[in-house]
């Protein structure tokens, strides 16, 4: 079972897929609802004073809190979660742990194809903190203190988004396990989009 979206946001309607492999399927799907995310962060200036950082922790410690039973499930690798280095930064930057919203997905019991499209959009969220990461270094922060959870995987960026895709591509899913899958992605997107907006109507 999977949660409903939790956005008064329609999502977009995943079409079938002629075959292509599921990381693809769900980059092209998830396109719309993926850039209407960045924009929106690029417009909150996340790395123009601290306190702006610290706002966006609190969506990224929503974001890897709501993920969080997807890794203890064993679905995801575990050496790739970030919710405790979340957690470890609003630590470091004296800020209080935020309280979870009673309208977060429950993914303690998600369908292996609703867990995917998960693990799509949470592991393909690092592949942009190399660039991050030196945003916060001008704020005096860095992957010792601050900005812990956009330091890179042991692996490296790419070469643990290629884990990742391989994993994803791997999976044989039917037609409506892959429309599901990307459903899930949608909804990822689409709550990160609804907790940062929430985030930063108070900034």
């Amino acid at each position: 079972m999977h949660s409903p979206l939790p956005s008064s946001d329609p999502p977009a309607r995943c079409q079938q897929s002629a075959g292509s492999p599921l990381s693809v399927y769900l980059r092209d799907a998830t396109r719309s609802v993926h850039g209407s995310l960045d924009a929106f962060l690029i417009g909150q200036r996340l790395f123009e004073s601290t306190l702006r950082y610290g706002r966006f922790l609190q969506v990224q410690w929503h974001f890897h809190h709501a993920a969080a039973p997807l890794y203890m499930d064993g679905l995801m690798l575990p050496t790739t979660a970030r919710l405790q280095l979340v957690e470890q930064d609003l630590l470091d930057m004296g800020a209080p742990l935020p309280r979870a919203h009673a309208w977060r997905p429950r993914l303690q019991h998600a369908s292996r194809a609703w867990a995917l499209g998960w693990l799509y959009t949470v592991e393909g969220s690092a592949l942009g903190s190399a660039v991050l990461l030196k945003y916060a270094a001008a704020l005096g922060l860095g992957a010792g203190h601050g900005a812990r959870h956009l330091a890179p995987s042991p692996a490296g960026v790419a070469e643990q988004w290629r884990i990742t895709r391989a994993h994803l591509d791997a999976e044989p899913l039917t037609q409506q396990q892959r429309q599901q899958a990307c459903s899930a992605a949608q909804q990822a997107f689409a709550f990160v989009r609804r907790c940062a907006a929430e985030v930063f109507s108070n900034a």
